[in-house]
């Protein structure tokens, strides 16, 4: 992912440099991924 959209904000985000080009996970991947499953029901 690059960070060049709002590049202020990701700097004070991370507190420094922005991990451009660094592999990293979406939330999107872990709800793809066949190694999530339901364990139970929430109340």
């Amino acid at each position: 992912m690059l960070y060049d959209i709002n590049r202020e904000h990701w700097i004070r985000y991370f507190r420094g440099d922005p991990p451009d080009g660094k592999w990293g996970n979406s939330p999107a991947d872990f709800d793809k991924s066949d190694l999530l499953y339901p364990v139970g029901i929430l109340k």
